[in-house]
């Protein structure tokens, strides 16, 4: 690929992009606007496009994204998600 120069930076950024979902959008976005994380008066002040109010837009956005990834975009929806779960996996174990 142009974009990454060998398959591990590749799967880097898939799994990046997959735990954004987790740390980002959970956590930072969700979380703290709702004094769950990190956050114990004034929390509302952390949500994100508070004077937009198109912080519900960027989460489904961030949802769509992954379920892309996850999902695919093909009409298989052979994502990453059916491949995970087709593949049998041997642990790479150093002795």
């Amino acid at each position: 690929s142009s974009l990454y120069t060998s398959e591990q930076m590749g799967l880097n950024a898939v799994s990046h992009a997959l735990f954004y979902v987790d740390k980002e959008l959970k956590d930072w976005k969700l979380g703290r606007p709702a004094g769950l994380m990190e956050c114990s008066t004034g929390c509302a002040s952390y949500a994100e496009s508070p004077h937009a109010k198109v912080g519900a837009d960027h989460v489904r956005a961030n949802l769509e994204g992954f379920r892309l990834l996850f999902q695919g975009c093909a009409a298989d929806h052979a994502g990453l998600g059916k491949t995970v779960a087709w593949r049998s996996f041997t642990p790479h174990v150093k002795s």
